[in-house]
């Protein structure tokens, strides 16, 4: 908050200072309910004239919020906060409206810190009682146009190729609690364009693929619909991004492991078992990755995948030091058989935990 309200301050000196704080206070609600009031009334399609105007009414709100929220206390800077970023959104927005992306750009990235404070709901209702004028900020506002905001933001930022900040603007839309699914999708896919133009690693690469992939699954039928008749990244190409990245990367087992979860989260079994498969076939072992692989092949019905993890676990050097191995083969063999297999690995994991219980003990 600090830095959005020193970049405020500097554009222009202050003519506020003989004004009672109620009275800088009423003034900046007072400006900032014209610029809104103003915008809405010309439908974003402003004249020569209308610019002017705002950009006029612009700098006297900063001339009113400039000494308050340099010198003020907690509650000045807070409110010149509130309603200065109001401003700004307002004037930023109706430039994007307009595509003129650098105007828009000018105003919108002042904003991330103040959003990022602003919509935090547990500094909110804001109320004050200075002398004798009382007043409360809701967050509502702000809770409402942050994901139009963001959305306008990285628009923004990838027509102007801005691809550092796009990943970092993609980051914090993507945590909003109250966006759609499908700017999500949008704001993870911006993620990854902006990723290959900085050609980062990889290893961040596939994270990104693997994150699109669970946005993708978020999305109603509709939106996936969409994404595939405009060409957009969808569930089929991305599995084709994934499959060209994995063979590059270094530690290839973590690497398919997290991708097997991936898939199995997002419910696509066949995919997964492949994954899960290529772990197996490299000899790869860990008990909670082939507990994760078992559960999905008692799910699905799988015997022949099934049956491979029980095998995997049988010829693993010790697996009396491992209980969740004995419980995956347990559950398996109790699914597809046989019984007397069942039995077995049922006793052993009983057996493998009293050990461990005698251990913590």
């Amino acid at each position: 908050m600090r830095f959005l309200l020193l970049s405020l301050a500097i554009l222009i000196g202050t003519n506020a200072c003989c004004q009672t704080r109620p009275q800088a206070i009423q003034q900046i609600m007072g400006i900032a309910d014209d610029v809104m009031n103003y915008i809405n009334n010309i439908k974003d399609s402003p004249t020569q004239a209308d610019i002017d105007h705002l950009n006029d009414r612009f700098k006297l709100a900063v001339s009113v919020w400039s000494e308050p929220s340099l010198y003020g206390d907690l509650i000045d800077k807070k409110v010149m906060t509130y309603y200065s970023t109001i401003i700004y959104y307002r004037m930023g927005h109706m430039f994007y409206s307009m595509k003129r992306f650098d105007e828009a750009y000018n105003y919108y990235k002042h904003l991330p810190p103040a959003m990022t404070y602003l919509v935090g709901e547990a500094s909110y209702p804001m109320k004050f009682d200075i002398e004798n004028f009382s007043y409360t900020l809701n967050y509502s506002y702000f809770i409402n146009n942050a994901p139009l905001f963001y959305n306008d933001m990285l628009a923004i930022l990838v027509t102007l190729e801005k691809w550092q900040e796009v990943e970092k603007i993609a980051n914090t839309a993507i945590e909003l609690k109250n966006n759609t699914a499908y700017r999500v999708y949008l704001a993870s896919t911006f993620m990854i364009e902006a990723a290959q133009k900085r050609k980062i690693s990889n290893d961040s690469l596939l994270d990104y693929y693997l994150m699109n992939i669970k946005h993708i699954a978020a999305l109603d039928t509709a939106d996936k619909r969409f994404i595939k008749e405009n060409q957009l990244p969808s569930h089929e190409s991305r599995y084709v991004d994934v499959e060209i990245v994995l063979p590059t990367l270094n530690h290839k087992a973590d690497a398919y492991i997290k991708t097997a979860r991936t898939y199995l989260e997002v419910r696509d079994m066949k995919r997964a078992k492949d994954f899960f498969m290529v772990i197996m076939n490299e000899g790869y072992w860990d008990e909670f990755v082939l507990k994760d692989a078992g559960d999905m092949a008692v799910e699905s019905g799988d015997i022949a995948f099934g049956l491979k993890i029980v095998a995997a676990i049988k010829a693993f050097p010790h697996p009396e030091n491992n209980c969740i191995a004995y419980q995956t083969a347990a559950k398996i063999s109790e699914a597809f058989g046989p019984k007397s297999d069942a039995k077995y690995f049922r006793r052993q994991f009983e057996k493998c935990e009293k050990r461990l219980y005698k251990r913590r003990k």
